[in-house]
Parts: C-alpha cells; sequence; structure tokens
C-alpha cells in the first residue's frame, strides 16, 4: 500500500530503497523455508558497516538530527516510513524472542538482518527529511 501510495505520487528513488527491503525480507523468508543461513552484503546501496555509521551519524551524512521523532508536520509520508520502521522493529523484537533458544539464538542472522533493516528504515527516513528523495 505504502509503495502504490508513493509511486501515484512520484517518488521513484524512494520505492527503489523500499523494494530493496522488501527484497531482504523475501530472501530471509526463502532461506527460512530453505533452511539455508541469511547472507546479503548490502541494503539500500550500503554495507552493514556504512548502515551503522549513516544511521548513527545523520547529521554528518544527511544534515539531520539523529532520529527525528514523527509530527504531523513532517506529513504523510514520513509518518509512513516511521509506520514502516516500527514494524521492522517489532518484527525484530518477535524474532528474537521467537529463536532464543537458553543462551543462544537460532537464526541470529536474520535478528542480525532486521537490525540492519532497522538502521535502513531510519537512513531513509533522514534521506526524506534531507530532500534526497525529491525528483
Amino acid at each position: 500500500l505504502h509503495q502504490a501510495t508513493l509511486a501515484e505520487e512520484g517518488y521513484k528513488k524512494l520505492i527503489e530503497d523500499l523494494q530493496d527491503v522488501l527484497s531482504s525480507l523475501r530472501e530471509m523468508m526463502r532461506c527460512d523455508a530453505m533452511n539455508e543461513p541469511f547472507r546479503r552484503d548490502y541494503m539500500i546501496g550500503l554495507t552493514h558497516e556504512e548502515l551503522r555509521e549513516h544511521s548513527h551519524y545523520p547529521l554528518k551524512y544527511y544534515k539531520i538530527k539523529q532520529m527525528v521523532l514523527p509530527d504531523y508536520t513532517l506529513g504523510r509520508i514520513y509518518a509512513m516510513l516511521n509506520q514502516l520502521r516500527t514494524a521492522v522493529r517489532e518484527t525484530e523484537a518477535a524474532a528474537a524472542g521467537a529463536l532464543r533458544n537458553g543462551k543462544t539464538y537460532e537464526h541470529k542472522d536474520f535478528i542480525e538482518e532486521l537490525n540492519r533493516m532497522s538502521s535502513a528504515m531510519h537512513i531513509i527516513m533522514c534521506k526524506y527529511l534531507a530532500g534526497d528523495y525529491e525528483e
């Protein structure tokens, strides 16, 4: 629904980043079904290290303060992106609980990827506020 709404409004680059996040989710589901380890080195064009760096220092990369809290003045699209980021965080927490086996975790790779996905969503929100998706 969100991608369809964004397509109507002409946010091609934003849709591409969201599609990349979706591709990661699809690959995770495939790995789960095939009982294979998950391995994806990039998301939204950034390595794991770059995702962490950009997410922790958005002022440096996007001239945006870290984790700008949603507010109606930031608009509907920012609220939609925050809703997606929140869903990723909730999924990460649920996965950590579901995949815990005593003191270890099954599919720790899934939990790590969901954490990276949360960082990617934060970066997407920063890029949106910075105007990086304007065409």
